[in-house]
C-alpha cells in the first residue's frame, strides 16, 4: 500500500514516518524540504493532483500553523475560525466518502509531544507511541467514514475513545498521569518563528 503523508516536516509526521516506513511505501510532501520529502504548496491543485496520484492512502497533517465527558458523537461547536475550520474539513470529508466511495477517517489529535508540556496538557495528550498505533488502526480499518478523538489513555481525560477502540482496534498505552508530578503548570506563550508581538498602549 501506497501512503502519502502530507505535512511530513512537522511534528507529528516525525513520529509516524519512521514507525510506518517498513510497512508501507512511503511518499512525503511538505511546503519544507527535507530528505525524501516531495517539496510543493498543496494549495496549488496541480501539485496536489500530481503527488496524490497513485497513492492509496493519504494521512494529511498538512496545516497553516467544564465538561465531565467528551464522545466522539458530541456535535463540535466550535470556539472560534479554526475551529470551524477543522469542522468544515470534517463535513467535508464525509461528502468526499459518501459520492466518491472514499473510506475517510478524521482524527483528532491531542498534544503530540514525549511529554506533556504542562499542566494544561494532561487530558489531551498524545503520546508518539499511540499516535502510530492509532494511526496504523485508520490506515487498517474497513470503516467508510469515522471521526475519532486522538488522546492516550489518560486519567481524568474528559476526550472518550470508545469508537476508535471499536472501528479502528485503538488501545492507548501511554497515560499523561505518569508525568503529574514533572510537568510545569503553565507555559510562557511562544510566538511562531519570525512573528514578533507588539503591545498597544
Amino acid at each position: 500500500m501506497t501512503v502519502l503523508i502530507t505535512g511530513a516536516a512537522g511534528g507529528v509526521a516525525a513520529y509516524l514516518r519512521p514507525a510506518l516506513d517498513s510497512t508501507y511505501e512511503l511518499r512525503s510532501t511538505d511546503r519544507t524540504p527535507g530528505d525524501g520529502v516531495i517539496t510543493g504548496d498543496l494549495t496549488d491543485a496541480g501539485f496536489a493532483r500530481d503527488v496524490c496520484t497513485g497513492a492509496d492512502t493519504v494521512v494529511h497533517l498538512a496545516a497553516d500553523a467544564g465538561a465531565t465527558s467528551i464522545g466522539e458523537d458530541v456535535v463540535p461547536y466550535p470556539c472560534c475560525a479554526y475551529g470551524v475550520v477543522k469542522v468544515f474539513t470534517e463535513n467535508m470529508g464525509r461528502l468526499y466518502a459518501d459520492q466518491h466511495g472514499l473510506s475517510v477517517i478524521c482524527l483528532r489529535l491531542g498534544g503530540v509531544r514525549d511529554e506533556p508540556m504542562a499542566r494544561s496538557w494532561l487530558p489531551g495528550w498524545l503520546s508518539g507511541p499511540d499516535l502510530v498505533r492509532l494511526v496504523t488502526g485508520a490506515l487498517t480499518t474497513g470503516v467508510h467514514f469515522g471521526v475519532y478523538h486522538g488522546v492516550s489513555a489518560n486519567t481524568g481525560s474528559i476526550w472518550r475513545h470508545d469508537r476508535a477502540r471499536a472501528d479502528l482496534g485503538y488501545q492507548p498505552r501511554d497515560d499523561s498521569a505518569a508525568f503529574v508530578g514533572t510537568v510545569p503548570d503553565d507555559i510562557p506563550a511562544q510566538p511562531a518563528p519570525g512573528v514578533r508581538i507588539a503591545h498597544l498602549t
